[in-house]
């Protein structure tokens, strides 16, 4: 990718983890907005498409900083808060759940994914 802020991301979560039953990878991802909100758009590129849920980015983050794994989380949520406006975390499924770290650039949707097994 040419664009920097897939490229900041890629470098910021490799080989990161986020925890759950099954430690998963985050992955960068750039979308184009249209007239999609950020629900709508990761409802659309998720494989699930109910439950849904959103919660505060905050909120998210609250137990990452926490982790093993904090300073990096931090480094994350800075990158992400810096590049990014109108930041949402969308969770859609259940128990295999895709989580969404959302935000908006210009004519895009960009932040990363992850899933999360929760039994």
């Amino acid at each position: 990718m040419n664009d920097p802020i897939p490229n900041d991301l890629a470098a910021a979560v490799e080989g990161l983890l986020y925890p759950s039953e099954t430690d998963a990878p985050l992955i960068p991802f750039r979308w184009k907005r249209g007239k999609r909100s950020a629900v709508e758009s990761a409802i659309a590129n998720s494989k699930e498409r109910s439950p849904v849920e959103t919660i505060p980015f905050d909120t998210f983050f609250e137990p990452l900083l926490r982790s093993t794994d904090a300073e990096r989380f931090a480094t994350l949520k800075r990158l992400l808060q810096d590049r990014l406006q109108d930041l949402a975390v969308v969770r859609v499924g259940s128990p295999r759940v895709t989580i969404y770290v959302i935000g908006r650039q210009g004519h895009y949707w960009a932040g990363v994914w992850t899933e999360s097994v929760e039994t």
